[in-house]
């Protein structure tokens, strides 16, 4: 026995313009709004307070803290706003990390930043190998 399926069947949406926090399209399709609550949010500034105090230790000319510093500061607003966008997070730690590996930080100093990198990673779903750290 089969089942008699009729031509011309649609699944999904049509639309012109479409305004959403999140979109599940199709059979089988889910989409999940994560929202932080109050202590992931105070892990994400711990996280990146963390980072700003990894800088200081780093023994780096003033001109890279500075510079260092302000891809910190970068996070820090990012992660700061009511509604936080994980692809402007992702965005400013790459900068980050990049700005780290131009100055020469080396790879046991690197360990320091790892926790703080994978906590704010992990609460915004970004892979750590997406922001060029694996």
């Amino acid at each position: 026995m089969t089942k008699n399926r009729g031509q011309g069947h649609n699944e999904g949406i049509q639309a012109n313009v479409v305004k959403a926090d999140v979109l599940a399209v199709g059979k089988g399709a889910r989409a999940v709004k994560t929202g932080l609550s109050g202590s992931e949010r105070e892990d994400l500034r711990d996280a990146v307070a963390k980072l700003s105090q990894q800088i200081q230790s780093l023994g780096l000319e003033k001109g890279q803290i500075e510079l260092l510093s302000r891809h910190a500061q970068d996070i820090k607003e990012a992660v700061s706003k009511p509604q936080i966008d994980s692809t402007e997070v992702q965005g400013v730690t790459e900068k980050f990390i990049k700005h780290l590996k131009q100055v020469g930080v080396a790879v046991k100093e690197m360990a320091g930043f790892v926790a703080p990198l994978q906590t704010i990673g992990g609460l915004l779903h970004i892979s750590l190998s997406s922001l060029g750290l694996l």
